[in-house]
This record gives C-alpha cells, sequence and structure tokens, in this order.
C-alpha cells in the first residue's frame, strides 16, 4: 500500500499539478509528442523535460515534485 500511494499517487498528483499550472491544452499536446517519441523505448527525465521545455510552470511543479532534476 505504501509503496502504491508513494508510486502512484503522488506521480500522478504531480503530473496534474503541472498539467494544471501550465494549462490543459498545452501540457496535453506537449505530452502526447513525448509518448509518440518514446514509444517503445526507455524515456528518461530528461526527454520528458525536452518535452515540456515551452512548459515552464510544469517543469518547476515537476522539479519542485521530485520527478525532474
Amino acid at each position: 500500500r505504501d509503496y502504491y500511494q508513494i508510486t502512484y499517487d503522488k506521480g500522478a498528483a504531480a503530473l496534474e499539478a503541472a498539467r494544471k499550472a501550465a494549462g490543459a491544452a498545452a501540457f496535453d499536446a506537449a505530452l502526447r509528442c513525448y509518448i509518440n517519441r518514446n514509444a517503445w523505448r526507455i524515456a528518461v527525465p530528461s526527454d520528458l523535460a525536452s518535452a515540456l521545455a515551452n512548459l515552464p510552470a510544469a517543469i518547476k511543479v515537476l522539479t519542485q515534485a521530485g520527478a525532474l532534476p
């Protein structure tokens, strides 16, 4: 239960907060590009940071949550 809450609940909350900070449409578009670009390979945090590069509010939220360096 602790693993689930830390891994999934916190991650989902961080992504939702980043989406809210950046704006849903812009965040969703960037996330779709990220998914398409990284399909069938192992993505690393810098891949997500690159996809969200034009959304500094999202990067700030995810950095504060510990999801990005």
